[in-house]
């Protein structure tokens, strides 16, 4: 078994990852973040456990939540991160595991292998999906991963059979994959009992929550 790394996730706040990676934060100075970057790779860049190095979590590059501005920045950071990374030795591949095809063209310079999260809930959704990632993987000439699919639902006769599409058909296309949360458990994005955020889900479970946070599934888990 390896691991990968994740240096960077795009869905914390200001208060998570060295200030968090939020637009307000990504145009302040970056120098700061170097250290981060050394002291986690450098001791472990020939270590062979370590399978690839995820630098960022879902950026939001080129979704159309940024402006081009923003989408230029926060692709030049991705980059400058990349080059942290090779620079302090690593002899694994890089990659950036994120959404759509818009978020994978966007920062595929900066990687040595390609990286999508091809959620869809319906199986015939998932050939378009695969055909368009396929497409990303000879154009640019870069091995392609799914780091992350197979979406929830609170039916679980429809979540086995989406599972099993996505398996067969990710499997077949020659992609690398890895299902997220196959199996219920105590986290929040993960209770079944959770129908969605708000005072229900936080008088269901007071002892998860904190006064200040809320508990929420993500859009893919709906019943």
């Amino acid at each position: 078994m390896k691991v990968m790394p994740c240096l960077y996730n795009r869905w914390h706040d200001s208060r998570f990852d060295y200030g968090g990676t939020y637009m307000i934060n990504i145009r302040q100075d970056w120098t700061p973040q170097l250290e981060y970057v050394r002291a986690l790779v450098a001791p472990l860049a020939n270590d062979p456990v370590v399978l690839i190095w995820d630098l960022c979590n879902e950026p939001q590059c080129a979704t159309g939540a940024n402006t081009a501005e923003e989408t230029a920045l926060e692709v030049r950071w991705l980059s400058t991160v990349a080059q942290w990374v090779r620079e302090a030795g690593a002899r694994q591949p890089i990659t950036i595991g994120t959404m759509f095809a818009a978020n994978i063209e966007a920062t595929a310079a900066a990687c040595d292998v390609l990286c999508g999260h091809p959620y869809v809930r319906e199986a015939a959704g998932l050939p378009p999906v695969i055909a368009e990632s396929a497409a990303l993987r000879q154009k640019h000439g870069k091995p392609f991963l799914v780091n992350e699919c197979i979406p929830g639902c609170f039916d679980d006769q429809k979540r086995a059979d989406l599972a099993r599409a996505y398996v067969d058909q990710l499997s077949a296309a020659g992609f690398g994959w890895m299902g997220w949360a196959l199996r219920e458990g105590k986290a929040i994005s993960t209770r079944a009992a959770i129908v969605w955020m708000g005072t229900e889900s936080q008088r269901r479970l007071p002892s998860l929550l904190s006064p200040r946070r809320v508990a929420c599934v993500p859009a893919w888990s709906s019943p």
